[in-house]
């Protein structure tokens, strides 16, 4: 059998590439620069004599000399505001509004 020509107006068909080439290409490289690392870096600390670890504990400070500062005064202290119950602080009461029926503890 002929097999029938194609026409003259329709360019020549060329083979499809194959995919994945380069996706496997940069995968190799990666692996052997993974590799080729960690082999130099076995060679470099191989070579070099073990040196002691430092303590994981901090050394004994001194103890500070003098007195204690003075305590600041309720002007001066940001946290006076902010000690205890702070309900009156964020929100008033509205109107209309009754006691509850169960007690509150005693931090608010």
């Amino acid at each position: 059998m002929e097999q029938p020509e194609e026409p003259a107006d329709r360019p020549p068909v060329t083979p499809q590439r194959r995919r994945g080439r380069t996706a496997a290409l940069v995968a190799v490289a990666a692996v052997l620069g993974v590799v080729a690392g960690t082999c130099a870096g076995y060679l470099v600390q191989a070579d070099r004599e073990p040196t002691e670890l430092p303590p994981l504990s901090q050394p004994v400070l001194p103890q500070a000399k003098g007195g204690a500062p003075e305590p600041l005064s309720a002007d001066e202290d940001r946290r006076v505001k902010t000690d205890g119950d702070l309900r009156k602080l964020l929100i008033k009461k509205p109107r209309g509004a009754k006691e509850a029926d169960w007690p509150m503890g005693g931090d608010g």
